[in-house]
């Protein structure tokens, strides 16, 4: 009989498995579970590591997946408490997956991202850099997230959304489309931004504002109320809209500062009924530009800004006259 020797020191492809198995970071408990037909297993560490500032020691049990595609063997990363990933999904470099979150599909979390509470990520998305999702956050379609993001709450993000730098959105945002959110802005409420909308810089869009088609809104920005802004709307500068203002071009608003000493602006805007709006951060002023006008009528004609209100609204008048009339 053939009597093949063995090298010494072991065999080659037994080496290279001893090997594999030191560089194995977790193993399948045993214990499994069952999701729409999907049969996930439980996972314990199997050597410490930190993932998201958290120590997981050797022996503790982490969350659930389908296979070992779903999690990276290399790196920090890791499935912790009773998150679930599975069918093409996968948490890799030094990600986190935690709480009840399900990840699946083909979403990836990479990066030192993390997905935790009661947060779903699925579709193609991808969660990375610095990125946060918790909640109830729904995640789908091609969406990616990434730099030092925060979505929230009842946050959804479909279509082929992109959130970068610190944008954060919470509430009941619904962000859909080709959109892109970035810089610091905020986007929470009910507000929903779509169609190839740009919102970026330090806007802040609240309550029922819609962003939509190829508007692009930046600056120091702050919409509410049911204002829509949509079209060929460019907003790059200081601007306060509530009520039901509706813009899609630029002779569509007009923004004043009355008065630089108390940082007040006033600005005229096209509402959705046709007629002009205005919002005056100084009195707190909501309504009409008849109504405006009368409260500045009602004020000390010699006041210098008080002055400056009567003639931004003779500009808001010849601007917007067509609206006007």
């Amino acid at each position: 009989a053939y009597n093949k020797t063995i090298p010494r020191g072991g065999h080659p492809k037994t080496k290279q498995k001893m090997r594999y198995a030191k560089m194995k970071k977790y193993e399948f408990t045993g214990e499994k579970r069952n999701i729409d037909g999907h049969i996930l297993h439980r996972i314990r560490e199997l050597r410490d590591i930190y993932c998201g500032g958290w120590r997981i020691r050797a022996g503790d049990l982490g969350g659930w997946i389908e296979s070992e595609k779903n999690l990276s063997q290399e790196g920090d990363c890791w499935v912790a408490n009773d998150a679930a990933v599975f069918e093409n999904a996968l948490v890799d470099e030094d990600a986190r997956a935690d709480g009840d979150v399900m990840v699946f599909g083909n979403a990836r979390i990479t990066e030192f991202a993390t997905a935790e509470w009661y947060a779903k990520i699925s579709g193609n998305a991808v969660i990375a850099g610095h990125a946060s999702v918790d909640l109830h956050a729904e995640i789908t379609g091609n969406v990616r997230i990434t730099g030092n993001c925060t979505v929230s709450e009842n946050a959804r993000l479909r279509g082929n959304a992109r959130v970068d730098e610190d944008a954060q959105i919470f509430g009941n945002a619904l962000i859909d489309g080709n959109t892109h959110i970035t810089g610091h802005c905020l986007v929470d409420g009910y507000a929903r931004v779509d169609g190839d909308a740009y919102v970026g810089h330090y806007a802040s869009i609240h309550e029922n504002a819609h962003i939509t088609q190829g508007a692009m809104i930046g600056g120091d920005v702050n919409i509410a109320g049911n204002t829509v802004i949509a079209g060929d709307a460019y907003i790059p500068e200081i601007l306060y809209i509530r009520g039901n203002a509706k813009i899609t071009k630029k002779d569509d608003f007009l923004t004043i500062n009355c008065n630089a000493s108390r940082n007040c602006t006033v600005t005229f805007y096209r509402t959705a009924d046709n007629k002009i709006g205005v919002t005056c951060t100084e009195f707190g002023f909501i309504g009409a530009l008849d109504e405006f006008e009368l409260k500045i009528n009602s004020m000390n004609g010699d006041d210098v800004h008080v002055e400056m209100y009567h003639l931004a609204i003779q500009m808001a008048k010849l601007k917007m006259g067509e609206i006007y009339k």
